[in-house]
């Protein structure tokens, strides 16, 4: 199923063969509509169990990579592996189960923790019984290593998110252009961005907050794009009623993100307090337009932002500090277009998909050695 949108991909009852040759094969699960949700974790068990199956109909694999989450069919995978001499590579996206202990109240967190209990232990067996893990940031390895209760090996290693260039028809953005435009994007504006999934971990209400101060203080050529949709979209479209300076556009195509990465001033990475994200594709995805980066993310990725000086962190819990950045930022023109140029700069040495397919497929061949 597609995540984003929660429906299943068309045609994916039968295995689909690609013009390059490389054959998809998909496996079955209960369409979920929270990403935390029983009826998610209904789908990994059924994802794990058709995997099983399937497996059983097709020549065995040279080399195995795959992601966690989801837990259970990392662990299929990894034990399938195990069992038959096949290197397998579990490469951790996403810190689960500790993102489900904390969806939970504080208080009872101890508690979730205890029944995750299964969880965590199949994620244990498989990140232990694996060839190698892949952390999309260093944090990422450390806990996945510390989970597995083993230290790092040649096949452990670091291979970031990444971003592709859009490759986009001159006239496909010029027609989205005028989409976004009829859709109340001011172009003429300093365009301060979010693109995103409205999800658990994101929190746009001090970005709604901050907007409310910038309407009252100024500076009056700002308008706050926020692109995308999810759980929380209409709680953040009440909150947003009667700002003039902001406009929510849903999903946007390729040609319009093309757009927004090639116009944007300024990539809001708004997420809330204690979200566990390291290194998220949001940021990537911003460097790839040159786009400077103002997150609320501590850690890694407020880290990342002050070595690379691409932008500038505030604390979620002040939407004060946030319209503070926005106008420090917007009034200081040449330090937002350094900023921007150490944004593009690192994208092409580091972060592009070339760069970190490339490194992806040095670790999948190093397994195999």
């Amino acid at each position: 199923m597609d995540h984003y949108a929660k429906q299943y991909f068309p045609g994916n009852a039968r295995p689909v063969v690609l013009d390059n040759g490389v054959e998809l094969r998909f496996l079955r699960g209960v369409l979920y509509r929270r990403n935390v949700s029983l009826a998610r974790l209904v789908n990994h068990r059924q994802l794990a169990r058709d995997f099983r199956v399937q497996r059983e109909t097709v020549r065995a694999p040279d080399v195995i990579l795959c992601s966690l989450p989801t837990i259970e069919l990392a662990r299929a995978a990894s034990a399938w592996g195990s069992s038959h001499g096949i290197p397998v590579l579990i490469d951790v996206r996403d810190l689960w189960p500790d993102v489900l202990a904390e969806a939970v109240a504080t208080p009872l967190r101890p508690l979730a923790r205890i029944a995750l209990m299964p969880l965590y232990r199949e994620a244990r067996a498989a990140l232990r019984d694996c060839t190698g893990i892949i952390g999309i940031s260093r944090g990422y390895l450390d806990w996945a290593l510390r989970l597995a209760g083993r230290t790092e090996s040649r096949h452990d290693g670091v291979v970031p998110l990444g971003y592709p260039r859009l490759r986009v028809s001159p006239t496909a953005v010029a027609a989205a252009r005028e989409r976004l435009k009829a859709g109340g994007v001011r172009f003429e504006r300093r365009l301060v961005w979010f693109v995103g999934s409205f999800g658990r971990t994101y929190d746009l209400f001090p970005l709604l907050e901050a907007g409310r101060m910038l309407a009252d203080a100024g500076p009056e050529d700002v308008q706050i794009v926020i692109s995308g949709d999810g759980e929380d979209s209409e709680a953040y479209r009440r909150a947003a009623a009667g700002l003039e300076n902001v406009v929510f556009t849903g999903w946007l195509e390729p040609a319009a993100l093309a757009v927004m990465l090639q116009s944007a001033a300024i990539g809001v990475a708004a997420y809330r307090a204690g979200a566990p994200q390291g290194l998220p594709n949001k940021l990537f995805e911003y460097l790839s337009g040159g786009i400077p980066v103002i997150s609320s993310l501590q850690g890694e990725a407020r880290d990342l932002i002050g070595q690379l000086d691409c932008g500038m962190s505030y604390d979620p819990r002040e939407p004060r500090a946030l319209a503070r950045a926005i106008r420090e930022m917007l009034s200081d023109e040449p330090g937002r277009r350094r900023k921007a140029a150490n944004a593009r700069r690192a994208f092409e040495e580091r972060y592009s998909s070339e760069r970190v397919c490339a490194a992806l497929v040095a670790r999948i061949e190093s397994a195999r050695a």
